[in-house]
């Protein structure tokens, strides 16, 4: 009986993967960042308001997704055979996530409106 030869597969970075995770977090990121900027300024709230049932939200969100997938690409074309430092990586997505999610809240975006 023989045994099959294993092939070595060339080992690449996990750079693809935070660029992934910390894409995701400068997109949601981007989403509170842009109801505080509409919630601001009515020429901004009109500029964002791409669909007109559901108000500024339709081009906050798209612009959230075009920075979303600019960063993705960017960065994994970037950091393709790279090894980023993964736990710093996380911690960054994480704190950005929270960033965003804290500037959709209306007591925290009337604060922010008013600076």
């Amino acid at each position: 009986m023989t045994t099959p030869e294993l092939e070595v597969q060339p080992q690449t970075g996990a750079g693809p993967i935070a660029a992934a995770l910390l894409s995701a977090g400068l997109g949601c990121f981007f989403v509170g960042f842009t109801n505080v900027l509409a919630a601001a300024s009515k020429p901004l709230t009109k500029a964002f308001s791409l669909y007109t049932p559901s108000g500024a939200l339709s081009g906050e969100a798209a612009l959230a997704v075009l920075i979303w997938l600019a960063a993705w690409v960017l960065l994994a074309k970037r950091w393709r055979s790279s090894s980023q430092p993964f736990t710093k990586v996380i911690y960054a997505a994480y704190a950005l996530l929270f960033l965003g999610l804290l500037m959709t809240f209306p007591p925290v975006v009337h604060i922010l409106a008013a600076l």
